[in-house]
């Protein structure tokens, strides 16, 4: 929201002669609220290539590439605060122990939800989000933001598991993005994260 920062790693060849290197960069968005509103512009940027890392140094930007990486989605046993995933069926609850503003946004590859709009986001310290089809071999898979109710900036964790299963033992034994189970089941369980 307000500011976007998308890091993209860039591996100049070892056989590269030229002394800068061009990005053009064709940019489409939504910008939503009651409404979305499409909106798009191509840009370019020239960037110098150097022979060795003793010739570079930071640009201007470089606090913004720090500040965005700090961001970047953290497993969820790295949660300074604790959150408790309990699952109901097919419905999985997400609270934040000393509450606080969450927002799920879900991979583009996993479960489909319902009713993301409503049920994607709370500033009641607690959400509950469901698959569209409770059966799917999609785990439900996405970034948990975080927004503490005392202040400060928010938190990023990445949560992955199939439905009924808790993602805490689900993250035990994959890894981070895109790690995705077909394993499916129906209980009902629940677990608080404690780092």
């Amino acid at each position: 929201e307000d500011e976007v920062t998308i890091i993209l790693p860039v591996t100049v060849p070892g056989d590269f002669a030229g002394r800068a290197v061009s990005f053009d960069i064709a940019a489409d968005w939504l910008v939503c609220k009651d409404v979305c509103l499409p909106g798009g512009q191509k840009l370019s940027v020239e960037l110098p290539v150097v022979a060795t890392s003793d010739e570079t140094r930071p640009t201007a930007d470089a606090r913004l590439f720090a500040r965005t990486r700090a961001r970047l989605p953290r497993p969820l046993e790295q949660a300074e605060q604790p959150l408790a995933f309990a699952w109901s069926g097919s419905e999985l609850t997400i609270a934040a122990s000393r509450g606080g503003t969450l927002r799920f946004f879900p991979y583009a590859d996993a479960a489909e939800l319902n009713d993301l709009l409503e049920a994607g986001e709370s500033k009641r310290g607690s959400l509950t989000i469901s698959p569209i089809d409770p059966s799917t071999a999609k785990p439900v898979a996405g970034i948990i933001e975080l927004r503490p109710a005392l202040g400060g900036p928010p938190r990023l964790f990445e949560v992955t598991a199939p439905v009924g299963v808790d993602p805490m033992k689900h993250q035990a034994r994959t890894t981070t993005r895109y790690a995705a189970s077909t394993n499916t089941t129906n209980t009902t369980n629940s677990t608080t994260t404690s780092p």
